[in-house]
């Protein structure tokens, strides 16, 4: 079974016309209003907007100004929830984040039914997987974050004495810790990443143009005799990072 349609009541139907087709921009498919109802285009399902005349039974009657259950998904809902304001669409609240991942915002049609928009979460949020993320020593959080800039990591320092970061790229995170005395030759901390298109990364990095040999370094990619296609970087404090992925 697919779900088509969704319905939604109100008293004034010009009204409603107007707010769908004008303010949320959903293109009108079918005027019926002569007949009480408008269908508009909803990505892969239609919304019917039915009016309930003043003289319909209560049962009818409760229908309008309700909880939809509706949502409709966007790009950046802090921006939408923006300009959905100025035009004076009516919100209960501000956007909030959902334990879930997402972000939630609720507004209400000329006659108070609630709608949703949501932002739903990419990346490792939307995966919601288990996972194991790799803390390094950093002789430098300053330094830390210049190296991996290089390598298309992004992140912040944090922390009392700022003595913590927090790097990603995409599904890859990396947490460092303060460790002033590290001597990074002597270093024996690292990690592996199994990634998914281990050639697409390597290339990626390699517009770092990190030196193959002494510190920093990176190691070319290669066919492992364990069955693995992997290469190694080498960061300023002597952090082994292997990074490789199945054959």
């Amino acid at each position: 079974m697919n779900l088509n349609a969704a319905r939604v009541f109100v008293k004034n139907l010009a009204s409603a016309r107007a707010f769908y087709a004008e303010t949320l921009g959903l293109p009108l498919k079918a005027d019926g209003s002569r007949f009480g109802y408008c269908v508009f285009g909803a990505g892969s399902m239609e919304l019917v907007v039915e009016a309930v005349p003043d003289d319909a039974p209560d049962d009818e009657q409760v229908l309008v100004g309700r909880f939809t259950g509706l949502s409709f998904d966007v790009s950046d809902v802090a921006m939408t929830y923006q300009e959905l304001e100025a035009l004076g669409v009516v919100f209960t609240g501000k956007p909030e984040q959902q334990q879930w991942g997402g972000i939630l915002a609720t507004l209400q049609d000329p006659d108070g039914n609630s709608l949703q928009i949501v932002q739903r979460p990419t990346g490792a949020a939307a995966e919601q997987d288990d996972m194991t993320i790799p803390i390094l020593p950093s002789r430098s959080m300053d330094g830390t974050l210049a190296f991996y800039g290089r390598l298309g990591f992004e992140g912040e320092v944090m922390g009392e004495g700022d003595s913590y970061a927090i790097l990603t790229r995409g599904r890859l995170e990396l947490h460092f810790f303060l460790h002033t005395e590290l001597v990074p030759a002597e270093s024996s901390a690292g990690c592996y990443i199994r990634v998914a298109n281990v050639e697409a990364l390597y290339q990626a990095f390699a517009s770092a143009k990190l030196p193959f040999a002494g510190i920093p370094r990176m190691h070319a990619l290669e066919d492992k005799p364990w069955g693995m296609k992997e290469f190694a970087v080498i960061d300023d404090d002597g952090n082994l990072l292997r990074i490789g992925q199945e054959i």
